[in-house]
């Protein structure tokens, strides 16, 4: 899924917790990231 039509603003905190939560899978930290702009 691409977001190339929308201004989506992440703070540094929320990427450090996807990071964190994606566990080293860029994978499961992008589909995290999807979900949450969904």
């Amino acid at each position: 899924m691409v977001f190339l039509n929308l201004n989506v603003k992440v703070s540094d905190e929320a990427l450090k917790q996807i990071a964190i939560f994606g566990n080293g899978d860029a994978r499961s930290s992008l589909n995290t990231l999807e979900i949450a702009v969904l």
